[in-house]
């Protein structure tokens, strides 16, 4: 398989990230949000801005699938890479630190700022017991 350029991800046979094209109309939305994530690294596109953009959930998955976004939860999109930069930036803060403090350090909201976190999903709406 390795010769032929094609990987198996998910299950599929497919072309590695950045090789793949999403549709012209699906590509000019999701330049227009990594154009918006450039100047504000988190600052994630609502889901009605992704609703007026045409992106669904299978847009949203062709385009992190083919490397040109970074989806971090249901919805919720950054531009690749993304992620690590905000390793770096929770590293630094005193350890643990509260959902808050992450949604402070990179000047986000809580959607965006739980994954990043390491809090899980299944969390972010069930409030622990004691």
């Amino acid at each position: 398989m390795a010769a032929t350029g094609l990987i198996i991800a998910g299950g599929q046979i497919c072309l590695p990230a950045g090789h793949v094209s999403p549709p012209p109309k699906v590509q000019a939305a999701v330049e227009r949000i990594v154009a918006a994530l450039n100047t504000q690294l988190f600052a994630a596109p609502t889901s009605e801005r992704l609703t007026q953009l045409g992106l669904g959930t299978h847009e949203l998955a062709a385009a992190a699938r083919a490397g040109h976004l970074l989806q971090i939860a249901e919805g919720v999109v950054l531009i690749p890479g993304a992620d690590r930069v905000a390793g770096g930036i929770l590293a630094e803060l005193p350890q643990p630190f509260t959902p808050s403090q992450a949604r402070q350090a990179l000047r986000t909201s809580r959607r965006v700022a739980l994954p990043p976190a390491g809090v899980p999903r299944s969390a972010r709406h069930h409030p622990p017991t004691i």
